[in-house]
Formats: structure tokens, C-alpha cells, sequence
């Protein structure tokens, strides 16, 4: 073939491809060896924090601490053969009374009594106590719940709203007006929720609902006088 042929037809730049054979096998089970090696060392993690978690808790038993486990407390000068369960954290022996394990002061467990559950009031002979903190001045003869779980009650002297003195209630005239909404009142005055409504004429004072409130001469929206516009 002629030499100017030859040139012409030989390619100038020639890629040479070669392959090369791997042995997978060997990959395999190099890759196998660290799956199973990690997996191992995450068996041991979890093994570790288990053992970590078990003394943790057993320590938290050991110790007294409240970390999740619940630990029983003494009861301080409960006897335990006069002890009496009452219900709704209440409790007796026959020298003290206990509500939610603390000591209620001055309170007598001979005559002591709930006298509607879930209000929170309590009396003996001698005091009224609501959720176990005494009433100051509340007499027990007389004492008597108006509204349950609304929180008004009186005795023959005075008013509450959730065991405090409502001031200058009048406890013979006292009413909830209705519908109820927070406003009540007595010959004198008009209260919302156990406030005193200034300037409210309690002789024509009448509740609107939602809120509102009226008497002869001005609109009250929650216990507040509202403005007049022209």
C-alpha cells in the first residue's frame, strides 16, 4: 500500500480502552466485615445505654429522687391506726386533719366535714376553710355555699368569692343575677365577680348577657361603665 495511503487512513489520535478485571469477591466481603463490625459497635452502644439508663434509675431509687419514680412520703405526726381516707386529698386521725398530706392548722377532726365535693370548702365547730387554708371571720354555723362551683357563699355577717370577704356585701340581701355572668348584688351594691361595680344602681340593675349589664342610667360591660357618645 502506498505510503501517502497509509498516512491518510491511520487515525492521528488513537484512544486506547483497556478493562480491567476486579475481583468483587474480595470487596464483598471486605464490605460484609464492616457491616457486620458496625453493627456490633451499635449493639454495644445501645447495650452501654441501657446499662447507663438501669443505674441511672436504680440510683434514683437508691438516692430518694423523683426522677420518673415515684417515691411515698411520711406523712408528718399521722397516726397510722385512727388515720381515716376522707376523699379529695383529705384525710384524719384522731388528733389532726390533712389535706394533701399537710396539716391543716387548728382544724378539729372530730367534727370536721366537706361540705360539697369539689368546691374546696371544709368546716369544723369552730372554722370554714376552703381547700384547706382558713377563712378568716367565716362562721361554720351559718356558713352556706350560694352558687357550687361558682364560688359564692356567706355566713350570716359576710360574703365570699372563692373563700375572700367580698367588702360591704350584705349577705340577707345578696343574690346572683341571671342570667349569670358575673354580676350579683345586694340592696346596696352591684358586684362583678366579687368587685364592686361603681356608680351601678343595684335597685335597677339588670344583666344583659355576654358581658353587658344595665340600669336606669348607664350600660356596663364587664363590670366597667361604658361611655355614652353622642
Amino acid at each position: 500500500m502506498p505510503a501517502v495511503l497509509v498516512e491518510i487512513l491511520k487515525p492521528k489520535n488513537v484512544v486506547r480502552s483497556s478493562i480491567t478485571l476486579i475481583n468483587t469477591n474480595n470487596i464483598e466481603s471486605e464490605s460484609d466485615t464492616t457491616t457486620t463490625n458496625d453493627e456490633s459497635s451499635s449493639d454495644e452502644s445501645n447495650d452501654s445505654d441501657n446499662i447507663d439508663s438501669n443505674k441511672t434509675a436504680q440510683g434514683n431509687v437508691n438516692s430518694g429522687t423523683n426522677d420518673d419514680v415515684q417515691v411515698n412520703e411520711k406523712v408528718a405526726d399521722a397516726s397510722a391506726h385512727s388515720f381515716q381516707d376522707l376523699g379529695f386529698g383529705y384525710g384524719k386521725d384522731a388528733w389532726y386533719v390533712f389535706y394533701f398530706g399537710e396539716k391543716i392548722p387548728d382544724a378539729k377532726p372530730s367534727s370536721f366535714q366537706i361540705f360539697q365535693p369539689y368546691t374546696g370548702y371544709t368546716k369544723d365547730v369552730w372554722f370554714v376553710y376552703y381547700f384547706g387554708k382558713k377563712i378568716p371571720d367565716a362562721k361554720p354555723s351559718s356558713f352556706q355555699i350560694l352558687r357550687p362551683y361558682a364560688g359564692y357563699t356567706k355566713d350570716v355577717w359576710y360574703v365570699y368569692y372563692f373563700g375572700k370577704k367580698i367588702p360591704d356585701a350584705k349577705p340577707s340581701s345578696f343574690q346572683i343575677i341571671q342570667p349569670y355572668v358575673g354580676y350579683t348584688k345586694d340592696t346596696w351594691n352591684v358586684y362583678y365577680f366579687g368587685e364592686k361595680v361603681s356608680d351601678a344602681a343595684a335597685h335597677s340593675f339588670q344583666s344583659l348577657g355576654n358581658g353587658y349589664g344595665k340600669d336606669s342610667w348607664s350600660m356596663y360591660f364587664h363590670g366597667k361603665k361604658m361611655k355614652r357618645y353622642p
